[in-house]
């Protein structure tokens, strides 16, 4: 359920209105079984059996022990290494719930350390996807309208050191190494690429954020509005990151990046733009949920009491609120001790990239995709 106030929510059990996590599978409280629905954005809780009912039979048994047809089921992979509590709803012929059906491809899970790692990736999938749904973009029916390759991940594991999995999207197939699910990798790989911050969740971000470039480039309209503000998608990929990694980023970079890794290719600037633009609308949303505000320049910020893909606009949102939330919330990283949140700046540069962000995804969502 959604405690609601204002038009504020957070997750919490239906039975007792504990307050409960995105991934939670049992209320700490009253350890019922809980589900996440992601229409609906809401954690319920149902009859234990429910939860089960994976196959037609075992739906018609629960029917007949609570007396009537269970709504929603549980996903296949809610007690596998995704530990899913995405629900689906009795139509859905799938044993699969919308985000684990997406994945098509996963590591040997008979390997000690490779089940924590695909549980890791599938919650930050669940998160990206979760946030799509709650804008508009339904990452199932996104690549209809063009022809368009559907969005499908793999996360993969390297067999050897000298063949590592590289983490890329290619034609709608996002692929993860499953190896940067593991703290020390990823905090080796910032190092060696001098990168301010490496998440699971970054990459997801901007790996989707890919695949939105990729949609956005099938529609004659918004390529042409995509490679007027941020170039050629055309230019030879491979040389550009060549030259990137040898010569580093141009001079400047800083007024018209958000990166500089940003500055090496317009596909990556399109990611690294779009994919932050996702981050400050996930991150917004939950900041709505717990109600946050925080102190700016003569004002108190509060999150805007309407956030969807049109409303408020990119810029505002980023100026008005993210800026100095990300301040607040760095400031609280420093006084724990831990690594900034948000150490990323966002120069005026790059606010009318994300403005063109908007208002390319806002045309795909429009026109069905």
């Amino acid at each position: 359920a959604r405690g609601e106030r204002a038009g504020h929510f957070m997750w919490q059990c239906s039975r007792c209105a504990t307050p409960v996590g995105f991934d939670d599978l049992v209320c700490a409280r009253c350890q019922a079984a809980l589900g996440y629905l992601p229409f609906h954005d809401e954690v319920t809780a149902l009859p234990d059996a429910a939860w089960h009912a994976v196959t037609p039979a075992q739906r018609t048994g629960v029917t007949a022990a609570i007396g009537q047809e269970a709504p929603w089921r549980a996903c296949a992979n809610r007690h596998e290494a995704a530990q899913c509590n995405w629900m689906l709803s009795q139509d859905e012929v799938s044993p699969l719930c919308r985000s684990c059906r997406l994945t098509t491809w996963l590591p040997d899970l008979s390997r000690l350390e490779n089940p924590p790692r695909v549980f890791i990736l599938e919650s930050a999938k669940r998160r990206i996807l979760a946030t799509l749904l709650r804008l508009g973009l339904n990452a199932e029916a996104l690549a209809g309208r063009w022809g368009r390759a559907p969005l499908r991940f793999q996360f993969l594991q390297s067999l050897t050191d000298a063949q590592p999995v590289l983490t890329a999207h290619e034609a709608g197939v996002i692929v993860i190494n499953v190896e940067e699910a593991d703290e020390p990798t990823r905090w080796r790989e910032q190092q060696a690429h001098g990168e301010l911050q490496r998440t699971v969740s970054g990459h997801l971000r901007h790996e989707v954020a890919h695949y939105l470039h990729y949609l956005a480039l099938a529609d004659p309209v918004s390529a042409l509005m995509v490679r007027r503000v941020f170039g050629d998608e055309a230019q030879d990929y491979p040389w550009a990151l060549q030259r990137h990694h040898l010569q580093g980023p141009p001079a400047g970079w800083e007024q018209r990046y958000l990166t500089a890794y940003a500055s090496a290719h317009p596909s990556e600037d399109w990611a690294e733009t779009c994919g932050h633009l996702l981050m400050i609308w996930q991150v917004a949303l939950r900041a709505r949920a717990h109600e946050l505000q925080t102190l700016g320049p003569n004002r108190i910020v509060r999150v805007p009491g309407h956030i969807t893909l049109r409303d408020p606009s990119a810029v505002d949102l980023a100026q008005q609120w993210w800026q100095p939330t990300a301040y607040a919330l760095n400031d609280l990283c420093a006084a724990v001790g831990v690594p900034s949140l948000a150490p990323y700046a966002i120069p005026p540069g790059v606010m009318s990239k994300l403005a063109l962000c908007q208002e390319v995804l806002i045309r795909l969502a429009d026109r069905g995709l």
